[in-house]
């Protein structure tokens, strides 16, 4: 299909970029030290305080241990490049994230009943959408991304704190509100998991992007070039 402005989505440059996100996986347990960029597969997160404070719940967590497992196990159901508007549109699905580590939570829900605990945390992710827009720059003979921004929705979610006022059958049956809790805590780590996996895919990509071979796709793209 052609596109408004008379460019075709290019085969070779979408494989190309397939084969890079492919081998992005296979560094993502190790990191790229020649870029600078860490494991990311375990992803460890630095400390982080948690507030919760809504209509239902007063909650203060620390969270000094993080560790977000599954980020290397990704699919690409979609890859598609709109060469008109020089921009790469992506989805990258996994079917299972991992965060645990250590937790400490002091609080109120129905700003009554006490909440309190440390010990393991585990928040379990199902049928993860990462979605991805990049805006290329392309000038003669070389192309690279020059802003990628992703988004990160999920199907189900559920929680498990260690220790969760102190154990027993009260705290079980109260175990089972804590997915609500669970979605706001998630979202205070969601950024920080995006902006890492971002800067990561923005260096690997261009660094391969820069490669000679590249030249030979850019030119039968843009001859004029």
């Amino acid at each position: 299909m052609l596109l408004a402005g008379g460019l075709d989505p290019d085969p070779a440059l979408e494989a190309y970029l397939r084969e890079i996100l492919d081998n992005f996986k296979q560094e993502m347990q190790n990191g790229l030290p020649a870029l600078k960029v860490p494991p990311l597969d375990p992803l460890v997160l630095e400390e982080k305080d948690v507030v919760v404070d809504d209509e239902h719940t007063k909650l203060k967590i620390n969270f000094p241990q993080i560790n977000v497992h599954g980020l290397s196990t990704f699919s690409v159901p979609l890859l598609h490049s709109n060469l008109d508007q020089f921009h790469v549109r992506l989805q990258l699905n996994i079917s299972q994230v991992t965060l645990d580590g250590l937790y400490d939570m002091k609080g109120r829900v129905a700003r009554i009943f006490p909440l309190h605990g440390n010990g393991e945390f585990n928040i379990n992710l199902t049928d993860i959408q990462i979605h991805g827009e990049a805006r290329l720059d392309v000038r003669p003979r070389h192309m690279s991304v020059a802003h990628l921004e992703l988004d990160l929705n999920w199907g189900q979610l559920t929680i498990f704190l260690e220790n969760f006022l102190g154990g027993g059958s009260f705290a079980q049956a109260l175990q089972r509100m804590l997915p609500v809790i669970g979605k706001g805590i998630f979202n205070k780590f969601r950024p920080q998991i995006l902006t890492e996996l971002n800067s990561a895919l923005v260096k690997e990509i261009n660094k391969e992007l820069a490669k000679p071979q590249v030249q030979d796709i850019i030119s039968a793209i843009f001859p004029s070039f």
